[in-house]
């Protein structure tokens, strides 16, 4: 297999891997954000 190839392989993991995260870390800031609103009323 080309390096380039490989290469393209490993980035598209990461950013699989980031996407990830950025939807967990998504997730917990609208429930941080609903207990805030939550806790001012």
């Amino acid at each position: 297999m080309p390096t380039s190839q490989l290469r393209e392989r490993q980035l598209q993991q990461e950013i699989d891997e980031l996407q990830e995260a950025l939807a967990e870390a998504n997730t917990e800031l609208a429930l941080w954000e609903a207990l805030q609103s939550v806790s001012k009323h």
